[in-house]
């Protein structure tokens, strides 16, 4: 594994990598998360489908809306399994 190294001038930093076990678990989290949120947003659209929401609304304004939303949902998922790092 490589590492990015800062220098300025004789002083380099380096990130400290975090643990192996501490990432995979962020993983998983994110996945389920995102998995999740998905999930969601099918339930969402299939149930304004049910209703005949979506055929009152053009495809370009609900291509937009789900486009958002899975930005939406990235956003939170990455916010949300942000691991908390501690120096020691």
């Amino acid at each position: 594994m490589t590492r990015a190294v800062c220098s300025l001038g004789d002083i380099e930093a380096a990130p400290l990598p975090l643990p192996s076990s501490l990432r995979v678990d962020t993983m998983k989290f994110i996945n389920m998360y995102l998995v999740g949120y998905v999930v969601l947003i099918i339930g969402v659209v299939l149930a304004l489908w049910k209703m005949n929401v979506l055929q009152h609304i053009s495809g370009v304004w609900i291509a937009i809306g789900v486009v958002l939303a899975i930005g939406l949902g990235v956003m939170m998922s990455v916010a949300a399994g942000k691991p908390a790092v501690t120096r020691e």
